[in-house]
């Protein structure tokens, strides 16, 4: 019965696997799905990076949709093939999602053939103009995809396990001296406040080391140690996006092509949800878990925010410290973080509910959304 159970397992979860999919493609049940899919792993990850590819040929209209979904799931070596075959067909706005995707996935690609396939095309790619804005007015995540896509393997190439991640810290804290020595007024406990000063880059270096010292488990926890100096420094808030003047900064342009000079979007704080991710599965120190903790009910993706609220609700109550990043939560456009977000705040004392906005409670408690309205009116009942 056992083998025969075996047998059926992959079936299970190739249909699951479909099923998910096709959710995706609807409104209702998109964000269920997503979770459904990560749960699944690599081979979910795989399966959707060749939808997407389908997709994108056929010219669907929910290939931006499926492109978005994949960018938030967990990297796939498996992934890499689909995906190295779609950026080039891709539009500009599908296509940026599909570089994060990569980069997810170059961070677990163990063969080094691989990912010297993705370094391969990504110059092509930069030489082709793809890895640039297509004007002036409409700046993408192009040229910050290529260049996280550069630190990702990057680093993925320096070694995985301990002391080379280690090493690769270190090399970073030491440009990161060379820069503050010149201008001579960084105190050393700010040399690791990436707000203070820095340069491209660095962020993408700490984001994929983050995730590469997260796969270690406990491990990984000297990594962690570090990681925490860097998110010390930074505020728990949502994440940020800047628009940087021109395409040619954080790497050097293959070509000099006129997109160089179009502006770019950059994302600033991905990094700071990979490091809070890493640091709260792992550190053994409470108030760097707590902080940790904090930042990722402001992450940007709702599997993130589902489990840091399942996160909050395991944690020692009261809840005070946490009460301003659980609010947020009920602003967040996915309706099944609010919901997580109300059922949380729901089982938390007075002083921490006090702080949710009585105008977010209001229009919830009005709106057409019977669930959490109900969810709201019990909140503001014990405010």
């Amino acid at each position: 019965m056992a083998a025969f159970a075996a047998a059926l397992a992959p079936a299970a979860a190739t249909q699951d696997i479909a099923i998910a999919i096709t959710r995706l493609r609807a409104t209702q049940g998109r964000a269920r799905a997503l979770l459904d899919l990560s749960l699944i792993g690599a081979k979910a990850t795989a399966a959707l990076a060749e939808t997407v590819r389908t997709a994108i040929v056929a010219a669907e209209p929910d290939a931006l949709v499926l492109a978005q979904a994949l960018a938030e799931l967990p990297g796939a070596a498996e992934a890499v093939p689909a995906l190295l075959a779609s950026v080039s067909l891709a539009t500009p706005e599908v296509r940026d999602p599909l570089l994060h995707a990569l980069g997810n996935s170059v961070l677990v690609a163990e063969a080094a053939e691989l990912r010297d396939d993705v370094a391969a095309a990504l110059t092509a790619w930069a030489k082709a103009g793809l890895c640039y804005s297509p004007a002036a007015d409409t700046p993408t995540f192009a040229w910050y995809e290529y260049v996280r896509l550069r630190r990702c393997l990057a680093v993925r190439s320096a070694g995985v396990e301990v002391p080379e991640l280690l090493r690769y810290l270190e090399v970073v804290r030491q440009a990161r001296g060379m820069i503050a020595g010149f201008g001579g007024d960084t105190p050393p406990d700010q040399l690791c406040n990436l707000g203070r000063f820095g340069q491209h880059g660095t962020r993408e270096e700490i984001e994929a080391i983050a995730h590469l010292a997260y796969a270690l488990g406990p491990a990984g926890r000297q990594i962690v140690v570090v990681l925490a100096e860097y998110l010390e420094h930074e505020q728990p808030r949502p994440a940020e996006v800047l628009v940087e003047h021109c395409a040619g900064i954080g790497e050097e342009p293959p070509v000099d092509l006129p997109g160089v000079r179009f502006p770019t979007r950059w994302h600033r704080d991905t990094w700071r949800f990979a490091s809070a991710r890493a640091i709260f599965a792992l550190d053994t120190d409470p108030d760097r878990r707590c902080h940790a903790l904090r930042h990722l009910l402001h992450a940007p993706d709702t599997r993130t925010r589902i489990d840091a609220l399942a996160a909050v609700r395991a944690w020692p109550a009261p809840w005070t410290a946490l009460a301003l990043d659980l609010a947020a939560c009920l602003s967040h456009a996915e309706r099944l973080v609010v919901r997580e977000g109300l059922v949380t705040l729901g089982l938390a004392d007075a002083v921490t509910t006090a702080t949710v906005p009585a105008d977010t409670l209001r229009q919830l408690i009005d709106g057409t959304d019977h669930e959490l309205a109900a969810l709201a009116r019990r909140i503001a009942r014990v405010r």
